[in-house]
């Protein structure tokens, strides 16, 4: 899989392909709450399947739209 193919803008969600091990692959997805990243294999169909609103991107923009939502909706503390 290339490099820029391992991310993707899901609606308003950044979500990306993780290689675990070199052979196996887990699908990471922004989390709101947090702003960090958790497993979430249900977008792996959704991605490959292209259904709905999914826009493949670089890394660098990935990176970009990471920063821009972590600036914008700060986690709210307990």
């Amino acid at each position: 899989m290339e490099e820029d193919m391992n991310f993707f803008i899901v609606g308003e969600r950044p979500v990306k392909f993780v290689s675990v091990d070199g052979e196996n692959l887990d699908v990471k997805a922004y989390d709101w709450k947090t702003g960090e990243f958790i497993s979430a294999p249900q977008y792996l169909g959704r991605i490959l399947f292209s259904t709905g609103d999914i826009e493949a991107v670089s890394q660098e923009e990935f990176l970009l739209q990471v920063q821009h939502l972590r600036e914008t909706y700060k986690p709210k503390s307990e």
